[in-house]
């Protein structure tokens, strides 16, 4: 039962992980656009770590903020 447990979880942290994944591609992209440049994967990345799936918005403000836009 144990192991059927683990497995249910490890599946369950399989589809979180790769749902977060195609909402920091998606984030990427739309800063890559905003920025006119190819990628962006270092924002979003950090974004993640500092808690949570970035969203477009946030990022959007740290990006202004370090291009001196606000």
């Amino acid at each position: 039962m144990a192991i059927a447990v683990g497995m249910a979880d490890s599946a369950g942290f399989e589809a979180c992980v790769h749902e977060a994944r195609q909402q920091i591609l998606a984030v990427d992209s739309a800063l890559a656009d905003r920025l006119g440049v190819a990628a962006v994967p270092t924002i979003a990345i950090n974004g993640l770590r500092l808690g949570g799936v970035p969203d477009f918005k946030r990022l959007s403000g740290l990006v202004d903020s370090i291009l001196g836009r606000r």
